[in-house]
């Protein structure tokens, strides 16, 4: 004992190699199971713990952007009686009650930018965890035939090719900029240029094309926000384009269902559901059906809608979703977010003096912009509409909210 103190060990006493398995071990619980009783124990814990130790984490959400999104939910719970099937859509929001809290206490558990860099690191990790082994699964069963059948091989890491496609994307982009952020530490560099060429391997492998398509977009988005002054972004702009324009060309080689025009050319199926999901949002235009996988299916399929070789339980379009879900009202809240988030990260971005200090919120626009342009034909669906719903608090720390300052 000293000064008749004893030491108590914390996590940060720990080995840096026995913290990196520790959080990517409680990162892959997070992110990877969600119907185990693990997961909701750790998320409401994580939300009880964050109300005692640091309540005031919690006044990040009354910044406007914040303001939105909250105003957004409530209009889902105020809508929700009205629903045809206000029961089942009720259990359904009750399902996602853990995530809720765990996005509630994100700004008082990471309250700082370098929390929020830990927590991104560490759930990269986990998730770039998950989809190599994933990945080796695709390659031993399938060898040869990996391009060609990887979308079909099911069981998925994160339960349908679409969504282990885009959580590995997003891995990808949050390891390249920390091997860009941490380039002074060589070893740990390299292993997130490695960990992020696994995401791509998977991203190429499992063939959805939603997701890669994103994803390039993402990486030409790259190039307008991250160099500094206009002559840098131009360069590196028409490096990207010739890249996208290489990689169009070739899509068919490296994604053989790239070749299959038919489906490319009405987004397999999705016309159908767009057009018809038009004429009912038509119906209640102001606040929509309803919240929910049950509202949906419903109202669609309850109003003879065209025929289609495939079930729909949403939309596939982001905003179309919104429309549907909390009619107009619902998404003005949610543009008024979403721009008011954006355009803090990019005063963030123009008030950075060097390319290191532009790295975290560049990060977090990517990953936006990177979720929002899948979302222009598909619906974000399961961990990756939680994924997204994150970003919403991260923004709002990395722009400038802290409840240590």
């Amino acid at each position: 004992m000293l000064d008749g103190m004893k030491r108590i060990a914390t996590l940060s006493d720990l080995p840096a190699s026995v913290r990196f398995l520790l959080y990517t071990a409680i990162g892959i619980l997070v992110w990877n199971y969600r119907s185990a009783a693990i997961q909701d124990v750790l998320l409401v814990g994580a939300f009880v713990y964050a109300l005692v130790r640091n309540p005031r984490g919690f006044l990040a959400w009354l910044r406007p952007a914040g303001s939105a999104f909250l105003l957004a939910g409530l209009l889902i719970l105020v809508r929700l009686p009205a629903a045809g099937v206000a029961a089942a859509s009720g259990r359904e929001l009750i399902k996602y009650a853990d995530i809720v809290l765990a996005t509630l206490a994100l700004p008082a558990l990471f309250p700082t930018r370098k929390k929020i860099e830990e927590a991104l690191f560490y759930s990269a990790w986990a998730v770039t965890a998950v989809v190599g082994f994933d990945l080796a699964r695709l390659v031993s069963a399938l060898k040869g035939q990996v391009l060609a059948q990887g979308h079909a091989l099911e069981p998925f890491a994160f339960g349908h090719s679409n969504l282990s496609a885009m959580m590995g994307g997003a891995a990808c982009l949050v390891l390249l900029m920390f091997a860009w952020m941490l380039w002074q530490r060589r070893a740990v560099a390299i292993g997130c240029l490695g960990g992020a060429l696994v995401c791509l391997g998977h991203t190429v492998c499992i063939a959805s094309r939603g997701p890669q398509m994103a994803l390039l977009g993402t990486f030409g988005l790259a190039a307008v926000v991250l160099p500094v002054g206009w002559r840098r972004k131009v360069l590196v702009g028409l490096l990207m384009v010739l890249a996208g324009a290489a990689l169009v060309v070739n899509a068919p080689l490296i994604n053989p269902r790239f070749a299959d025009w038919e489906s490319v050319s009405n987004f397999a199926g999705r016309d159908i559901v767009w057009s018809h999901a038009a004429v009912l949002i038509r119906q209640q235009p102001w606040i929509g059906h309803g919240w929910g996988k049950a509202v949906f299916e419903e109202v669609y399929h309850g109003s003879s809608p065209p025929f289609s070789w495939f079930h729909y339980y949403h939309t596939h379009q982001y905003f179309m979703q919104i429309v549907f879900t909390t009619g107009l009202v619902g998404v003005v809240l949610h543009l008024v977010g979403w721009a008011a988030l954006v355009a803090k990260l990019l005063v963030a971005l123009a008030r950075s003096p060097n390319i290191s200090q532009r790295l975290l919120p560049a990060l977090v626009l990517l990953l936006i912009g990177y979720l929002h342009i899948y979302g222009l034909a598909d619906w974000p669906a399961g961990v990756v509409g939680v994924m997204m719903t994150g970003l919403i608090p991260v923004a709002l720390v990395v722009t400038g909210w802290s409840s240590e300052s």
